[in-house]
């Protein structure tokens, strides 16, 4: 099993929470904030989900998302050289 980094994975939770918190507010479940049903909050929070999403997931899987390929494959030294 992949191990993530705790601060990885502290900071993707935290930006999901913020973000989450932040869309709330813009669609208007949350009110009683500059930010409510506000466009501006809504799009804070996808943003801020989206990113947190992105943390987590870049955490999370092997190589950072990477696929296929296998390491460079060094050069074959020159035996001629030596000589």
């Amino acid at each position: 099993m992949n191990q993530m980094n705790p601060l990885t994975r502290a900071i993707g939770l935290v930006l999901l929470m913020i973000g989450g918190f932040w869309f709330f507010m813009g669609i208007g479940v949350i009110k009683d904030s500059v930010l409510s049903n506000n466009p501006i909050g809504t799009g804070l929070g996808v943003i801020f989900l989206a990113g947190g999403a992105f943390v987590l997931w870049r955490g999370w899987v092997p190589n950072g998302g990477r696929t296929g390929g296998e390491a460079p494959q060094q050069p074959p030294e020159d035996s001629a050289k030596g000589e």
